[in-house]
């Protein structure tokens, strides 16, 4: 859990938290002292996060919440309760969401991974105070990718002041471990042929470019014109 500082809306100041809530480290207590804690595979074995997807930034492996465990709730809704109404903390950043519904076996045999996400979620709600904010990341979007519609694509043309003749490529790659740079921070070096692509899809796409916020580095496109946008 980290302290991720202060936020500010108008003239109030209030502490919040950059936290993941759906995970424990492998040298954290709760992994130490409760292991029934967390979710497992078929064989009761525990489910560690680089045994099936990434497995995380610091503090590796993870190891998900079993939210189908009542001790579990009970333990989370203490924690989150402590922090809204003893410490009078108002922003909570829930990040590494997409582990709480990582493929595994929950208590509940009637859940799924799915139900396991939604009941924390849930029941972190339920713990804040009702005028907390609450924002959660570190999940992929694909709802809002199967649900979109044709005035939500208007208006994001609109506000990029894309070509509405053209097709449109997403770029959206992630930040790397093994791409840091000491006193400036997370690099990406692109291994694109944007030079290949721009000849082969150039006259019908264009492509759209987003980095992740971690990585510190800008780039430049000024050499592909109109073809990839870093949005």
């Amino acid at each position: 859990m980290q302290l991720y500082g202060f936020g500010k809306l108008l003239r109030t100041f209030w502490g919040g938290l950059h936290i993941t809530p759906f995970i424990v480290s492998g040298n954290s207590k709760v992994f130490k002292e409760h292991s029934d804690f967390l979710l497992k595979d078929s064989f009761g074995n525990l489910v560690s996060s680089d045994n099936l997807t990434y497995g995380g930034w610091r503090d590796t492996p993870w190891y998900a919440l079993d939210f189908s465990n009542p001790k579990v709730l009970d333990y989370i809704t203490k924690v989150f309760h402590y922090f809204s109404h003893d410490l009078h903390i108002k922003y909570f950043k829930l990040d590494a969401c997409y582990w709480g519904a990582i493929r595994s076996y929950c208590y509940n045999r009637n859940f799924s991974c799915v139900d396991n996400y939604r009941k924390g979620l849930e029941i972190i709600l339920k713990a804040v105070g009702k005028e907390d904010i609450v924002i959660e990341k570190g999940y992929p979007r694909n709802d809002f990718l199967v649900n979109y519609t044709k005035k939500d694509i208007d208006r994001v043309k609109k506000a990029l002041k894309l070509p509405k003749d053209k097709k449109i490529i997403l770029y959206a790659p992630t930040w790397r471990d093994n791409q840091h740079t000491s006193g400036v921070g997370y690099t990406y070096k692109t291994e694109v042929d944007f030079d290949y692509l721009r000849e082969q899809l150039g006259d019908e796409y264009i492509i759209l470019f987003r980095a992740h916020w971690l990585v510190a580095q800008s780039f430049n496109f000024e050499k592909y014109n109109d073809f990839v946008i870093d949005v």
